[in-house]
C-alpha cells in the first residue's frame, strides 16, 4: 500500500509496511527443529549457521535483507520437516 504526501512541487512516495521486530522474528523460529530450519536453509538461501545464531539470541538485529530472504518461507519450512 502507498501514502503519498504532497508538497509544493515535490512528492514523496512511502510504503506502509509492518515490518517484524528483531524479538518477533526469534520467537517465531525458537520453536522450530533443526530440520525445519534446514528446510528454511533450502528454500530461503539463508545459511544454517545464520538462522541458529538468529533462533539462539546470537545474532540481536538480524538485517533486514536477511529476515527478508527467510521470513516468508516460515511456514513452508514447518510444513516440510
Amino acid at each position: 500500500q502507498w501514502i503519498i504526501l504532497r508538497n509544493p512541487g515535490l512528492m514523496w512516495h512511502h510504503w506502509k509496511m509492518n515490518i517484524p521486530s528483531s524479538a518477533d522474528i526469534r520467537r517465531r523460529i525458537l520453536p522450530m527443529t533443526q530440520a525445519q530450519l534446514r528446510a528454511l536453509q533450502a528454500l530461503s538461501g539463508v545459511p544454517f549457521d545464520t538462522l541458529m545464531k538468529i533462533r539462539l539470541g546470537a545474532v540481536q538485529n538480524p538485517g533486514i535483507e536477511t529476515v527478508r530472504k527467510f521470513v516468508g518461507h516460515i511456514r513452508e519450512a514447518k510444513r516440510q520437516a
